[in-house]
C-alpha cells in the first residue's frame, strides 16, 4: 500500500520472547511490510482511548500502552485501506463503520508472516473494548460525531459500527476454534527445540562463574564512593565504554542467574527496585526479595528466593553500586542499561553478550515439563509458584517430550499386562492358582500378596488392583463352595445346625462364613438334611 510509509515508533511490548534470528527476522519483515504502522498519537480516537485507558490502568501502564499501539497499527491500516479505494475516512467513526474486511485482512497478513493466532486473539480483543467505549461513551462526548437531526448520535453511524463489532466478534470465534491446532504445532516444534537441563544448566554456571571478576573491575573502576557513569556513545572515550561494557556484563549476567533460580518472568528482575531490594527479608539461610511490579502484579507481587550464598552477595554488591548510577529511570527504579535507561530488551542483550538463546520462558517450560513427572501435587505447586493456573501450565508450558511419552506408554502397557493378567486368572484359575477348600481368602492383603506372587504375573506391569482382589475371592469362594460344605457337613455329623458356628471356630474353619454365607448355610443344610442319621 502506498500509505503504509510513515513511522511513528510506539514499540510492541513482548513478554519474555526469546530474542532468536527467526523473531528478529519477522520483526524485521513486519516493519519493512508496513504492518508496525500506526495512527498518529494526536489521532482523536487515540485520545480518547488513551484517557479511558487511564483512567482504567493509569498514566504509565505497560498494558494500556501495548493495547494502544495494537490498536492504532490495525486502524492505520484501515486507514490506508479506505484511502486506497478512493474514500478516506472524514471521522474516526468511519474507521470503524465501513467493514470488517481490512480487519481480517490485517490479521491474516500478519499471520502469514509469521504471527500467532494468539496474538490476533489478543489484537481483536483490544479492539473489541475500543468498539464497546465508542458506542458507550465517544459517540456522546465527541462533540464532532455525526448527529441526527435532534442533536443525538446518528443512527445510521452507530448501526454501522454495531454491524462491523458483531462481524468481528465472528472473526474472534473462528480464531478461537484455530487456535488449539496451532498450540499444538508451536508444542511439538519447542519440543524439539527447548534445550536439555544439563545444557543450560552448564551456560548458567559459566555466566555465573564469570560475575565476580566483572564485578570486581567494575567496582575497581568506579571507586567506593560518589556519582557513577556507565552511558556510553559513538564518540565516548575507551575507557569509557569498557566500563559500560562491564556493567552491561554484570546487570544481564545476575539477572539471567536471578531468572534461573525463581523462574520468574523476566519483569520480576528487571523491574525490581533498590527500595525492594533493600527491603528484602532474611528467613533462616534464605533472602526473599518481593516485587510489586510485575505482569500479574495486580492479583499478587512475585517473590525471588534466593540462598544466601554467591548470588546473595553478588546482588547485594551490585544494588550499592546501583545507587550511585546516573540515570533517568525515576527513583533508582529498576535495572537499567548503558545508557541510562529501563532495560528492555534483556535478551538481545544477554545474546549479544553471552551468546546464548535464553530466556525466562525457556526456563518456565523446562521446570513445567519437568514437574509432570512428579505427580499431581508438585504439578500445582509449580503452577501457583509461577502464578498461573494449571490449565494455564498444560496449554502454554508443559511440552511434549520423550519422557512423558515413556510415562505415558508405560501407563497404557500397565493397563495391557493388567487386562492379560486378570484374564488368566478368570479362565486357568484351578491350574494356576491349585485352590483348597482350607485356603483362608477372606483377608485382602493376604490374597495381594498371594496374585503378585503367582506365575500368571509374569509381567511386572500388571497391577493387582482392589477389583481383581474381589473377584477372586468371589471365584474362589464359588469354586470351593461344594467342597467346604462337605467338609462342613462331615464335621456335623451327629450335630445339628445350630452347632455349625460352634463347630468350624473350633477347627480353626471360621473363615468358611466371611463369604456368601447365606448360600453357604443353605447347602450345608440340605445336604444335612438328606444325609442318613449317624448310628
Amino acid at each position: 500500500m502506498d500509505h503504509l510509509k510513515r513511522r511513528t515508533g510506539i514499540p510492541d511490548v513482548s513478554d519474555d520472547i526469546p530474542v532468536s534470528p527467526s523473531s528478529q527476522k519477522f520483526r524485521k519483515t513486519l516493519q519493512e511490510s508496513g504492518y508496525q504502522e500506526q495512527l498518529p498519537t494526536d489521532h482523536p480516537l487515540l485520545k480518547l482511548y488513551r484517557r479511558s485507558l487511564s483512567l482504567s490502568h493509569g498514566d504509565e501502564s505497560s498494558a494500556a500502552k501495548n493495547y494502544t499501539a495494537n490498536v492504532a497499527k490495525m486502524l492505520y491500516f484501515v486507514d490506508a485501506w479506505l484511502k486506497d479505494r478512493k474514500t478516506p475516512a472524514k471521522h474516526w467513526s468511519q474507521l470503524l463503520g465501513t467493514s470488517e474486511e481490512p480487519f481480517r485482512e490485517y490479521l491474516s497478513k500478519r499471520e502469514e508472516l509469521g504471527q500467532t493466532i494468539a496474538t490476533s486473539i489478543n489484537y481483536l480483543k483490544n479492539l473489541n473494548a475500543l468498539y464497546e467505549l465508542a458506542l458507550s461513551c465517544y459517540c456522546l462526548e465527541d462533540p464532532s460525531f455525526p448527529q441526527s437531526f435532534d442533536s443525538t448520535p446518528c443512527p445510521s453511524r452507530i448501526n454501522a459500527i454495531k454491524v462491523v463489532k458483531q462481524k468481528l466478534k465472528l472473526i474472534y470465534k473462528n480464531k478461537i476454534k484455530n487456535q488449539p491446532q496451532e498450540l499444538f504445532n508451536r508444542k511439538t516444534e519447542e519440543a524439539r527445540t527447548v534445550p536439555e537441563y544439563l545444557e543450560v544448566y552448564q551456560i548458567i554456571k559459566r555466566i555465573s562463574e564469570s560475575i565476580p571478576k566483572t564485578l570486581t573491575q567494575l567496582e575497581e573502576h568506579v571507586g567506593e564512593e560518589g556519582p557513577v557513569d556507565v552511558s556510553t556513545y559513538r564518540d565516548s572515550a575507551p575507557i569509557q565504554k569498557h566500563l559500560s561494557t562491564l556493567w552491561r556484563s554484570v546487570s544481564c549476567g545476575l539477572a539471567l542467574t536471578c531468572l534461573w533460580i525463581s523462574k520468574h518472568r523476566s519483569g520480576v528482575v528487571t523491574n525490581c527496585t533498590v527500595a525492594e531490594f533493600e527491603n528484602r527479608k532474611k528467613e533462616g539461610s534464605k533472602i526473599i526479595i518481593t516485587v510489586s511490579k510485575h505482569k500479574t502484579g495486580d492479583k499478587e507481587p512475585a517473590m525471588m528466593v534466593f540462598d544466601q550464598d554467591d548470588t546473595a552477595a553478588h546482588l547485594e554488591r551490585y544494588y550499592k553500586l546501583r545507587t550511585r548510577v546516573r540515570t533517568s529511570v525515576k527513583e533508582h527504579d529498576e535495572d537499567i542499561t548503558s545508557r541510562g535507561k529501563r532495560l528492555t530488551k534483556l535478551y538481545e542483550e544477554i545474546n549479544r553478550i553471552y551468546k546464548c538463546q535464553l530466556s525466562a520462558n525457556i526456563f518456565r517450560r523446562m521446570v513445567e515439563t519437568q514437574s509432570r513427572a512428579l505427580g499431581k501435587e508438585t504439578m500445582s505447586g509449580i503452577a501457583t509458584a509461577l502464578q498461573h493456573s494449571e490449565s494455564t501450565a498444560l496449554r502454554y508450558y508443559q511440552l511434549p517430550d520423550s519422557n512423558e511419552a515413556l510415562r505415558r506408554q508405560t501407563t497404557i502397557d500397565t493397563v495391557d499386562a493388567t487386562a492379560v493378567f486378570e484374564s488368566l486368572v478368570e479362565d486357568e484359575f484351578p491350574e494356576v492358582f491349585n485352590p483348597s477348600p482350607y485356603i483362608d481368602v477372606s483377608n485382602g492383603d493376604t490374597v495381594r500378596k498371594n496374585l503378585e506372587k503367582t506365575e500368571a504375573r509374569s509381567n511386572p506391569l500388571a497391577s493387582v488392583s482392589d477389583q481383581i482382589i474381589i473377584r477372586y475371592q468371589l471365584w474362589f469362594t464359588e469354586y470351593m463352595m461344594d467342597e467346604r460344605v462337605d467338609v462342613t457337613v462331615g464335621l456335623l455329623k451327629g450335630k445339628s445346625m445350630r452347632d455349625v458356628t460352634k463347630v468350624l471356630k473350633s477347627e480353626g474353619l471360621s473363615f468358611f462364613l466371611r463369604m456368601n454365607s447365606k448360600e453357604f448355610l443353605t447347602k450345608v443344610e440340605k445336604k444335612l438334611s438328606r444325609s442318613p442319621p449317624a448310628q
